[in-house]
C-alpha cells in the first residue's frame, strides 16, 4: 500500500566507500496533500505548471518532475498483473524485495536497487523450479549476474508471458513445463 518513486543519479551521491546511484522516496498509498508553489515568474511561463498541486503525493512528485526537472516518470504496467500487483515478491542476496517487470526494464527494490534494462540481459534462467517456488538468474553484458530466489511458482506463467513479449528468451524449462504454460495461456485466451 506503498507507493515508491525512484531518481537514478547521473552522480551517485557518496557516503565513505559507499556510493548510492538511486534516491528512493516512498508514499503512502492514501495520502492526499495540497501544495502552493512559489515559481518565479521568469520560469513561470516555461514550466507550464499551475502554482496549486493538489492530490495524491505520488501523483504531485510526478507532475513535478515531469514539468519541473523535464524527465518523463515510468510507472508499473497494468498489462501483467501478478498475484499481488504489477510486482514479484523475491529476494536477492539476503534482501527480501519486489522486482517490478517494467516495459523497457527490470527494477528491484529493495536494498540494493538494481535497474537491469532488457537490452543489456544476455541470458535468464529459470532454476530451482520445484515445489511453491523458482529462482530467475539473469545475466548483463556487463558480466553481472542477479540470482532473484523464492519466486511464487504461481508467478511463473506471467514471468514467461512478460519475457516472451519483450523478446527474451526464458531457459531452465523442460518441455513438459513449457506445455503447461502454452496451453493455460491459450485456454484463458480462448476464454476471453
Amino acid at each position: 500500500h506503498n507507493h515508491f518513486f525512484v531518481v537514478a543519479l547521473k552522480q551517485s551521491l557518496s557516503q565513505g566507500n559507499t556510493s548510492y546511484p538511486y534516491v528512493v522516496l516512498q508514499t503512502k498509498d492514501d495520502n492526499e496533500d495540497k501544495i502552493e508553489l512559489n515559481i518565479p515568474e521568469k520560469l513561470a511561463g516555461t514550466i507550464k505548471i499551475s502554482n496549486e498541486l493538489e492530490g495524491e503525493v505520488k501523483d504531485i512528485l510526478a507532475t513535478l518532475f515531469t514539468h519541473i526537472v523535464g524527465i518523463g516518470v515510468i510507472v508499473t504496467s497494468k498489462t501483467f498483473l501478478y498475484s499481488k500487483g504489477p510486482f514479484i515478491k523475491c529476494s536477492l542476496k539476503q534482501n527480501e524485495g519486489t522486482l517490478y517487470p517494467l516495459e523497457k526494464c527490470l527494477l528491484f527494490l529493495h536494498k540494493p536497487v538494481v535497474y537491469i534494462t532488457h537490452e543489456e540481459i544476455v541470458q535468464i534462467d529459470c532454476e530451482r523450479i520445484e515445489g511453491k517456488s523458482f529462482d530467475l538468474l539473469i545475466e548483463t553484458k556487463r558480466g553481472d549476474a542477479f540470482m532473484f530466489k523464492g519466486v511464487d511458482r504461481i508467478e511463473l506463467d506471467q514471468m514467461v508471458k512478460y519475457f516472451e513479449s519483450k523478446k527474451i528468451k526464458l531457459n531452465g524449462l523442460d518441455d513438459e513445463q513449457k506445455e503447461a504454460i502454452v496451453s493455460k495461456n491459450k485456454r484463458r485466451r480462448e476464454h476471453v
